[in-house]
């Protein structure tokens, strides 16, 4: 399997120094043979690249049901290692578990390492054996980053280390080998599955969420997303922007709450049966829009129009709209028929 990059953590080749004991790793000139073959390396439970011969030696016995273990002696290859005067053979070299140390090579090197040309600060060309690390999924700029695989733009648009694929190398877990080209110059190289590198099998990015947009032309609202591993960022409750209304609600995520609405026109309150009545248009916020404005009521004799129709107190009031009736009497209420005992008055 193949090293995937988590995010936290970058895991790459560090070529180091040849000189004298007190020496630190990194400080060679170049690397040469960079387009030799790359080596799988095992892959830990969290997607760590594990180097398999040095991963399982020690520098000390363990405790395995009594089985013989080898043991890496202080200096020797594979053994941890601070600075280059660590080593016998003057070369620490960055591996998936730190420095060890490493040997000369001419093309013997165990599982996991690959035997490559370098050239040291004294310009003397050396062939040391050096962990393959690829590093799946690595943020960069450029292919010199990816230790021997190519930067390329994945389908969010996003640019990460990536490394070639065909029938005899598949991808790891997580990716699949997408095939680009002209006939007879396909090329393929392992892309995640989910079309991202920040959200795919191995990346530990299951069930995190981040933040999502809607957009249109009358804005951009946010939102969060929910990352399926198998899938990709789904789910993202971003609103769709929209033409602001009077709820209470930013529709058009302009960070305004009912802003630029026809407040103050003209509005009508109708009651079936009764009539319609005048008003004007205001806004609530969450109760949304009201006609500000009397409500038509079936007509009563208190000196108003309560249907709207422009008449005051029709039915209670003779055709020139005078208060003459026996029952309202120069005003509301005011009855005749009982003012006088042992007989019937009349309105005059």
């Amino acid at each position: 399997m193949r090293a995937l990059w988590h995010g936290w953590f970058c895991v790459s080749v560090a070529l180091l120094t040849l000189g004298c004991s007190g020496t630190t790793p990194g400080d060679l000139v170049s690397d040469i043979g960079t387009e030799a073959e790359i080596v799988a390396i095992e892959t830990n439970s969290q997607g760590r690249a594990e180097a398999q011969d040095v991963a399982d030696w020690s520098t000390g016995p363990r405790d395995d049901g009594g089985a013989e273990v080898r043991v890496v002696e202080p200096g020797q290859f594979g053994a941890p290692c601070a600075e280059n005067g660590d080593c016998f053979s003057g070369w620490c070299v960055e591996s998936a578990d730190g420095y060890v140390c490493t040997k000369t090579c001419q093309d013997d090197c165990p599982d996991g390492w690959e035997c490559k040309s370098i050239l040291s600060s004294s310009t003397d060309l050396v062939f040391l054996c050096l962990p393959v690390l690829e590093s799946y999924c690595a943020p960069c700029t450029a292919d010199l980053q990816c230790n021997g695989g190519r930067c390329r733009a994945m389908p969010d648009g996003a640019e990460h280390c990536t490394y070639a694929c065909d029938d005899k190398t598949p991808c790891p877990s997580g990716f699949s080998c997408e095939v680009e080209g002209e006939k007879g110059q396909e090329e393929g190289w392992c892309t995640p599955v989910t079309g991202t590198c920040t959200c795919f099998e191995g990346a530990g990015t299951a069930g995190s969420q981040r933040s999502c947009t809607a957009d249109n032309d009358l804005g951009t609202c946010f939102g969060f997303e929910i990352c399926d591993p198998d899938i990709g960022w789904v789910g993202c409750d971003a609103p769709m922007p929209s033409d602001e209304d009077c709820d209470g609600l930013d529709n058009d995520c302009d960070g305004l709450v009912d802003e630029s609405l026809n407040i103050g026109e003209a509005c009508e309150n109708t009651t079936e049966g009764v009539g319609t009545c005048g008003g004007t248009l205001t806004c609530q916020g969450p109760n949304g829009w009201l006609c500000q404005g009397p409500v038509p009521t079936e007509e009563t004799c208190n000196f108003l129009d309560d249907d709207c129709d422009g008449d005051l107190d029709e039915g209670f009031v003779d055709e020139s709209g005078a208060y003459t009736l026996d029952a309202h009497c120069g005003t509301c209420d005011n009855s005749c028929t009982d003012k006088f005992d042992g007989g019937t008055g009349t309105c005059g």
